[in-house]
C-alpha cells in the first residue's frame, strides 16, 4: 500500500508553525531573563539625563543672579534704579543689603528687614557657609528672620565693605515639582553642605534637612556625575537615582526612584511576553494555513507601498492586485491607503510645527542676547547720560596713555566741571538738573572726534580724552569749542537755562599714570574755577591761562 503523502498546504503550516515557535519560545526566555536589566539600564539613562537638564537650568539661573546682583551692587550711591526692581523681583532676588568690613549693616536698598539673615550679619562673613571665599559668593540655604529658606549672595565692593543679597527658592523648587513620575520617583535639590533646597516633602524643605550622610549626597558634594544605587532610611527601601552637580554653585540635583518599581514594570513586561507569546503561537497556527492560501499575492505589493511609505512618498498605495481576494485583506488594504494619506499630513503638519518652534527658539535667543548687551551696557555706561562710566573710562585712558607711550604722541585729558549747577538743582529741582545733564552729555559728545571719549565722571563733572590729540594750540581750541557749546542757551520745559563750565586740560605723551593725569586735569580745572569760571587752564600751574 502506497505511503499517504501530506497537501502542501499541511506543510505550509507546519514550517509556519515551527518558525513561528521557535523565536516564540527564545524570545520568551530571553524576556524572563533580561526585563529587569533593561530597566535599569533604561532608568540609568534616563535619570541621569533628567539631573543633568536641571543642572544646566539651574546653572543659566545662578549666572543670571550673578550678573544682575552685580549690576546693581556696583552703584555707588547704593540705591536700586526703579527700572531694575522687575528684573531683581523676576530673579527671585528680593533683598540687597550693605555692609561694613565688619559685617555690620549700613543700609538696606531693597527688600524688607524679614529677609535678613536669621543670625546677626556680623557672623556671616567668617561662618562656614559659603561655597567659596571669592569675591562674589554663594551661601548654603540659612533660615531668613522669618523662618523662610532662602540663599544668601555676598559680593565685596571696590568702596569697602559688602553687598548683601537675599534670593528665596521659588524657581529651584518650581524646577523640582516638574519632575515626577511612578508612584514615588522624584527630583531632589540640595545645596553645597547637603541640605535640601528643594524635595516633595515641604516639611523637609522649611527644616531645610541634611541629607549629606546619603551616598548620592555625598557623591554630590564631592562634585560627580552618575548613577548609583543605595538604601533609603525615609522610605525604607533599596533606590537607584541618577545625579549631577551644578558646578558654580555646588548645588546637586538627584533623580532616585525606587527600584521596587523598576521589578514591577519588569514583571508586567514578563507577563506580556508570555501572553504575547501564546497569542503568536496561537495566532500561527491561523495565520500559517491562511497566508498558505491568500497572502501570497499582495505581499509583494505591499512591500512596495510601505518602501514607498518610507521614503515620504506622496503616491505611496498598494492598488488592488488582480484575482479573487478576501473582503479584510480588501478591507486591509484600503486601510493602508488612508494611513499612507494620514501619516503624509501628519508629516506636512510636523514639518510645520518644526519650523514654528525653530522660530519661537530663534527669537527667544535674540531677545536673551538683547537682555544681555543691555546688561553689559549698564554695567559699563552713565544710567543717566548713556555715556561710558568712570571703569569704563578709566580703562580708556591707561590704554591711550600706553599707546600714546609707544608711539610718542600726544594723549589730552579734559577735566570739565558745571558753574553753579548747585543752584541749577536746588532753584529748578533734580528734574531740571538730569535734563540739564543730558543735553551737556549730548553736546560734549558732538564736539569730541569718534575716536575720542567722553564720560561722566561724577555728578556733574565730566572728562573728555583725547586721542593723538597735538599741541596745546588745537586742544586749546577744541577747549575753547567745547566752552563755548556749553555757554549757548538750553531750552529745557519751557525754560531757557545759560550756564557755563571749567575746564582744566592735562597733555601726556605717556609718561604720567591715569591717576596723576586725572590729578593734573582736576587742579587745572580748579585753578579755572577760582580765576573766574567759564574758562579753561593747563596744567601744571604755570602753564597759560586761557580765558573763553
Amino acid at each position: 500500500m502506497p505511503h499517504r503523502k501530506m497537501p502542501l498546504r499541511s506543510y505550509l503550516l507546519l514550517g509556519c508553525v515551527i518558525v513561528a515557535l521557535v523565536p516564540v519560545l527564545i524570545f520568551t526566555f530571553w524576556i524572563q531573563r533580561s526585563a529587569y536589566q533593561q530597566e535599569i539600564a533604561s532608568v540609568k539613562d534616563r535619570h541621569l539625563l533628567i539631573a543633568r537638564n536641571l543642572t544646566g537650568a539651574l546653572a543659566r539661573y545662578a549666572l543670571d543672579i550673578q550678573a544682575a546682583f552685580q549690576d546693581v551692587t556696583h552703584n555707588p550711591d547704593e540705591s536700586v534704579p526703579e527700572e531694575q526692581t522687575h528684573l531683581l523681583k523676576t530673579l527671585g532676588i528680593n533683598l540687597i543689603a550693605y555692609l561694613d568690613m565688619d559685617g555690620e549693616l549700613v543700609n538696606l536698598s531693597f527688600g524688607a528687614p524679614h529677609h535678613l539673615p536669621f543670625d546677626d550679619t556680623r557672623h556671616l562673613l567668617h561662618a562656614d557657609i559659603w561655597r567659596s571665599r571669592a569675591a562674589y559668593r554663594i551661601s548654603s540655604v540659612l533660615p531668613c528672620r522669618d523662618g523662610t529658606p532662602a540663599l544668601f549672595v555676598l559680593q565685596e565692593r571696590e568702596e569697602g565693605g559688602y553687598a548683601l543679597g537675599s534670593i528665596h527658592l521659588d524657581y529651584i523648587r518650581k524646577v523640582q515639582r516638574a519632575v515626577t513620575f511612578g508612584e514615588k520617583g522624584h527630583a531632589a535639590i540640595i545645596d553645597h553642605r547637603g541640605q535640601l533646597l528643594a524635595h516633595p516633602k515641604p516639611a523637609w524643605q522649611q527644616q531645610m534637612k541634611d541629607i549629606s550622610h546619603l551616598p548620592p549626597a555625598r557623591k554630590m558634594m564631592a562634585g560627580d556625575t552618575g548613577v548609583i544605587q543605595f538604601f533609603s532610611p525615609a522610605i525604607k527601601a533599596d533606590m537607584i537615582a541618577g545625579y549631577a552637580t551644578v558646578t558654580s554653585t555646588g548645588w546637586g540635583v538627584m533623580i532616585p526612584q525606587p527600584i521596587s518599581e523598576l521589578e514591577e514594570r519588569a514583571a508586567q513586561v514578563r507577563q506580556v511576553a508570555l501572553g504575547v507569546s501564546c497569542a503568536g503561537l496561537f495566532m500561527a497556527l491561523i495565520l500559517g494555513w491562511w497566508l498558505a492560501r491568500t497572502f501570497t499575492r499582495p505581499i509583494d505589493r505591499t512591500v512596495e507601498a510601505a518602501t514607498a511609505l518610507a521614503e515620504n512618498h506622496h503616491t505611496a498605495h498598494l492598488g488592488m492586485p488582480k484575482g479573487p481576494m478576501p473582503q479584510e485583506l480588501d478591507t486591509l488594504c484600503r486601510r493602508f491607503d488612508q494611513m499612507a494619506d494620514q501619516v503624509y499630513q501628519a508629516r506636512i503638519s510636523l514639518e510645520s510645527q518644526v519650523a514654528q518652534r525653530t522660530e519661537a527658539l530663534q527669537k527667544e535667543i535674540e531677545q536673551r542676547k538683547r537682555l544681555e548687551e543691555k546688561l553689559r551696557h549698564l554695567a559699563s555706561h552713565d544710567q543717566l547720560t548713556g555715556l561710558p562710566n568712570r571703569n569704563l573710562f578709566l580703562d580708556r585712558l591707561d590704554q591711550a596713555l600706553q599707546l600714546a607711550g609707544r608711539k610718542r604722541h600726544t594723549a589730552a585729558l579734559l577735566f570739565l566741571d558745571i558753574d553753579r549747577f548747585k543752584e541749577v538743582n536746588d532753584r529748578l529741582g533734580h528734574h531740571v538738573g538730569d535734563l540739564l545733564l543730558q543735553e551737556i552729555a549730548a553736546r560734549l559728545k558732538s564736539a569730541i572726534r569718534q575716536a575720542d571719549t567722553a564720560s561722566r565722571y561724577g555728578g556733574d563733572e565730566f572728562v573728555l580724552l583725547l586721542i593723538d590729540s597735538g599741541d596745546e594750540m588745537r586742544v586749546g581750541q577744541l577747549a575753547k569749542k567745547v566752552l563755548e557749546s556749553i555757554a549757548e542757551p538750553i531750552a529745557i520745559e519751557g525754560k531757557s537755562l545759560t550756564i557755563s563750565a571749567s575746564l582744566g586740560i592735562a597733555l601726556s605723551r605717556g609718561e604720567q599714570s591715569p591717576d596723576e593725569l586725572l590729578h593734573q586735569a582736576d587742579a587745572a580745572m580748579y585753578r579755572a574755577k577760582q580765576l573766574g569760571k567759564n574758562r579753561y587752564a593747563f596744567a601744571p600751574p604755570e602753564d597759560r591761562l586761557e580765558p573763553v
